[in-house]
């Protein structure tokens, strides 16, 4: 029995170094690297971003195992088997999430069903075996196959099918756009040209299959320091005509937003410029006629721990004796070492580092990407994940000048993380990008239709801007549109809920690293809103405006859309748009009640003997120079009953109100439009804007006031609205 089992291993032996003889250069060659990804992983993959309970998954291990000393008297085959699995396990106490630990537990539960399979037959005479094999095997299955808030997507079965799509037609049967997608139409459109090779960044190394192209990253890891340094040597070597690269830091949590840096990224930067954009943050970057070389200086620094006896989680202050600029790098050479039996009890400590301009941190802490234990290392370290990797990729300078006087390291340490800690700082550089290309555009795009256009990621991409929401755990959906605007463009658009019942949407404005939000709002079934945001700030620079939309209900059963009415670029008709600032949340109702819908405020009136219905909007006033009025409509809704009222528009100044109009409807008038209220006297004040209303008659009846398309405009320039008709 014992020969039968370990003769399927020694031949899987046999086989892999006969084939790593034939491809490679031989045995020695192949356990080698497999020595070097083991060990890399051990260290820098694991992770304490925990998705899975790791009892459950040390309870699951040690139920299948229970029997495991029954089987070691009665069938060895099966007990040599599942200790055979128990390494395994380990990958997934490395990491407990979705993807790892059920990769971890398969090669166990497929050993079960084989025992359960086994002992099925009549002569076996062992059901409770059977029945134990066979509970867990169903359990397992259950869970790898429910669509739950953490679903396996790699290792779901039905994966298979989207890799067979993918191989047949070229792209993923998702009924969504993607910048995936886009990369593999391009590739295969490339591969036309038959290039030697072509690069793809981390994560879409599928179309180099796709594409049947070559190139040095078809299969390629960056778990280490050394593994990146030879990464970069093949970029250099191969030299492929085109590189398609991601700014990877732009969808990566903050901590993890430093894993894109490594000396393959400076190879990239040195040989490549980009060319053409794929995504919002992907471009096609195409071999420079000579490589254009970082600069690369010594960088001195106060206190250097030559060699230091480190606590987990005891920080440690590098000081620099010059600032360096936050889109540049600091190699770091160091060496940390931590007793063995830790990392081979899989407690290897991780390190984080920080950078500071005096006592304001330039970003949060980030993982020291590449880390490796035991020897000197030097590791490229972003003072600005963002803003390095924007400039570095895409030639992207950074918005304002910022730069760090100093970094904090910090080892942290693991659940078994124990014993003497060492870490030697043996150097310190500073690394400048290359130098810019070409110069940037000038100029700015003062009218624009949107519609029809964008770089969709995880929506169907249609003639108008639509956005479908995705479930629970799945990427947003999102919309993103390259405009370059004029100081004083606006974005203008009509927003709604066509199918489902909530939803989110937000409007975003990704200048590089930096994304400030235009619009965060949660939509239900009504009127179109209307979006009119001023673009003032990024004139004459080529931004993207961001549309994005997700479900509000963790697991929706039905798909909620939004629609993107004549989204386009134009001159702002408004100094400061009220209902934008409602929607946005800035509405404070004092008394009584009030609802949004499209463009218009709708105010319940109270009773004759109460206080008036009461709503206010804050608002910073324009400078006196922008000879800034206050304009409103009032007007009634459809099922009017009648009831006449009055509107006291005003501002309140600290405590006191300053009436500015006094209009009123009666039964022969259902609009009242009030234009060029002076503000002037309040320019670039912070004040409230404060809309009273009350019925003019003493019958108790109830009827609702509207203030419709309330907004800051020039005075004598009519109060132009750019909606619904009126103009």
């Amino acid at each position: 029995g014992l020969g039968v089992a370990l003769a399927p291993t020694a031949l899987g032996v046999l086989v892999w170094a006969g084939l790593a003889s034939v491809f490679g250069d031989g045995p020695s060659t192949l356990f080698g690297g497999a020595r070097s990804v083991v060990v890399a992983y051990s260290v820098t993959m694991a992770s304490d971003a925990r998705e899975l309970s790791a009892d459950a998954l040390i309870t699951f291990g040690l139920l299948a195992l229970a029997p495991w000393p029954w089987l070691l008297r009665r069938d060895r085959v099966a007990a040599l088997w599942l200790a055979g699995c128990v390494p395994l396990l380990l990958r997934g106490a490395l990491r407990t999430d979705a993807e790892h630990a059920y990769a971890a537990m398969f090669p166990l539960v497929a050993v079960l069903a084989a025992c359960a399979f086994r002992h099925a037959r009549p002569e076996a005479r062992r059901p409770w075996l059977l029945a134990h094999a066979g509970v867990l095997s169903v359990l397992f299955l259950l869970g790898w196959l429910a669509e739950d808030r953490r679903p396996v997507r790699a290792w779901h079965p039905g994966r298979l099918a989207v890799a067979a799509a993918v191989l047949r037609e070229g792209r993923a049967p998702e009924p969504y756009d993607s910048d995936l997608g886009r990369v593999m139409a391009w590739a295969t459109e490339a591969a036309r040209d038959q290039p030697a090779c072509v690069g793809f960044p981390p994560g879409m190394g599928v179309a180099h299959v796709v594409a049947n192209v070559a190139g040095p990253t078809a299969a390629t890891l960056r778990w280490s320091g050394a593994m990146q340094r030879e990464h970069a040597d093949a970029i250099r070597a191969a030299r492929c005509p085109w590189f398609v690269q991601s700014v990877m830091s732009f969808d990566r949590p903050w901590g993890l937003r430093s894993w894109s840096f490594g000396p393959d990224l400076v190879a990239r930067s040195e040989l490549y410029r980009p060319t053409e954009r794929l995504g919002p943050a992907t471009f096609v970057s195409r071999l420079r006629d000579n490589p254009v070389p970082s600069t690369l200086r010594p960088l001195l620094a106060h206190e250097v721990p030559r060699r230091l006896e480190v606590r987990p989680d005891q920080p440690v202050t590098v000081r620099f004796a010059r600032p360096v600029p936050w889109d540049h790098l600091v190699e770091l050479t160091y060496r940390l070492d931590v007793p063995r039996w830790s990392q081979l009890l899989g407690s290897a400590p991780w390190m984080t580092v920080q950078f500071f301009d005096g006592d304001e941190p330039l970003g949060e802490w980030m993982v020291v990407p590449g880390l490796q234990l035991g020897r000197e290392v030097t590791q490229p370290l972003p003072v600005h994940p963002e803003m390095a990797e924007w400039r570095w990729v895409a030639e992207r300078a950074p918005p304002e000048a910022r730069a760090a006087d100093r970094m904090v390291l910090t080892v942290r340490g693991r659940a078994l993380t124990t014993g003497p800690i060492t870490l030697r700082v043996r150097g310190l550089a500073e690394r400048a990008p290359p130098p810019r290309a070409d110069p940037p555009a000038m100029g700015c795009e003062a009218t624009r239709l949107l519609a029809g256009e964008g770089l969709v990621r995880h929506t169907p991409h249609g003639g108008a801007l639509t956005l479908e929401t995705q479930a629970f755990g799945e990427p947003l959906a999102e919309i993103f549109v390259p405009v370059r605007p004029c100081a004083d463009s606006c974005l203008f658009a009509e927003v709604a809920l066509t199918e489902g019942e909530r939803a989110g949407f937000e409007v975003h404005v990704i200048d590089g690293a930096r994304r400030p939000r235009l619009a965060g709002w949660t939509l239900g079934r009504e009127n179109a809103r209307p979006l009119e945001v001023p673009l003032g700030p990024w004139a004459d620079r080529d931004v993207l405006i961001r549309f994005g939309a997700t479900g509000m209900e963790p697991l929706p059963e039905d798909d909620e859309t939004v629609r993107v009415i004549r989204p386009r670029i134009g001159p702002c008709t408004s100094l400061d748009s009220l209902m934008q600032r409602a929607y946005d949340g800035e509405l404070q109702v004092v008394r009584g009640e009030a609802r949004l819908s499209g463009d218009q405020i709708q105010l319940a009136l109270r009773p004759p003997s109460a206080p008036p219905a009461d709503v206010r909007v804050p608002i910073r006033v324009p400078p006196a120079s922008d000879d800034p009025c206050l304009a409103v409509d009032l007007t009634v809704p459809d099922d009017w009953q009648g009831i006449p009222f009055a509107v006291d528009v005003g501002v309140l100044q600290g405590d006191v109100v300053r009436r500015l109009s006094r209009p009123a409807i009666w039964r022969e008038e259902r609009l009242f439009a009030v234009r060029d209220l002076p503000l002037g006297r309040f320019a670039e004040q912070e004040v409230i804007v404060r809309f009273a209303a009350w019925p003019l008659t003493r019958v108790a009846w109830e009827d609702t006031a509207v203030i419709a398309r309330p907004r800051v405009h020039r005075c004598g320039d009519g109060a132009p609205w750019a909606f619904g008709g009126r103009r």
